[in-house]
């Protein structure tokens, strides 16, 4: 299981889009939208942070996913995988545990720069820090099923890659996930 992480992590440092959509874009949107809202609302924070907090879902569990694992179906890395005495139900829960701990990574990384940002503009009584870990972890597992099956049944990178950006873009403009209602 160690050496499947560590093949999924040096697979993912190579991927700019998993790092910058996870991690980096957050943050920018997080800067901007509060800098714009502000004016209007001056807990902008507070009704910005949660929306993106939930981004690293289905950046990281459907776009990610989906498409490392079509890129593996792709390469010889599967074939290899077949080799060796790990089943493929082992394969497969390996890269979905990664992918939740990734997520929960991406999650608490946008929590904890909002926060450090934006400290006073956040209600921080308010928050249940239960419902918080409960959200993310339902969101991340279903997420990465979602992912996992679209990279399943693509048959190969581009095919993932649209279709999970096709549920990603389209789930994300529809929820108000970047752009909150107000």
């Amino acid at each position: 299981m160690l050496a499947m992480f560590q093949l999924l992590f040096g697979y993912f440092k190579k991927s700019f889009h998993s790092i910058f959509f996870g991690f980096i874009f957050p943050i920018i949107m997080l800067t901007i939208l509060v800098a714009v809202l502000t004016p209007s609302n001056p807990n902008a924070a507070q009704t910005v942070l949660p929306g993106l907090v939930m981004s690293a879902s289905p950046v990281l569990g459907i776009v990610t996913l989906s498409m490392t694992y079509s890129d593996f179906k792709q390469s010889i890395i599967i074939k290899r995988i077949g080799a060796t005495p790990l089943k493929p139900w082992q394969f497969i829960s390996s890269i979905l545990i990664f992918h939740v701990i990734l997520i929960f990574i991406g999650s608490f990384w946008t929590l904890g720069i909002g926060a450090a940002l934006y400290h006073n503009q956040i209600n921080w009584e308010l928050i249940n820090w239960g419902y918080i870990l409960l959200a993310i972890l339902l969101s991340s597992i279903m997420c990465s099923a979602v992912g996992i099956m679209v990279g399943i049944l693509a048959s190969d990178f581009k095919i993932a890659n649209a279709f999970a950006l096709l549920l990603y873009l389209s789930t994300s403009f529809l929820s108000s996930q970047y752009i909150p209602r107000m």
